[in-house]
């Protein structure tokens, strides 16, 4: 008594389906609207200024140091400020001259 084949369960039924996996434009973000780009910023810099400070705070409290840890968190999130700030503002400059390049025409 022989038993029947059976095929396996991950062959594919058809060599071509019609439709390939690459899409034949780019795939590009929608735009961004102004409130977009400021709600984005607010939430990042929320967690650029408490991180390095909770941070901070809880290895003071660790190593028993006073303000060396949170002193050194500030000045990481200054920075991480700073990069926000700069992204945002370039962000905004580029909708704001797509929005002018729309009106002209």
């Amino acid at each position: 008594m022989s038993i029947p084949s059976q095929p396996a369960h991950n062959t594919p039924t058809s060599v071509n389906s019609g439709t390939d996996a690459t899409p034949e434009k780019p795939v590009t973000a929608p735009p961004q609207s102004a409130a977009a780009v400021a709600l984005t910023m607010s939430w990042q810099l929320l967690v650029i200024l408490v991180v390095p400070l909770v941070g901070g705070h809880l290895l003071d409290v660790h190593y028993k140091t006073s303000p060396v840890w949170m002193c050194l968190g500030m000045a990481v999130a200054l920075v991480g400020i700073i990069v926000v700030v700069r992204q945002t503002v370039r962000q905004l400059n580029e909708i704001m001259r797509k929005a002018d390049k729309g009106d002209k025409k």
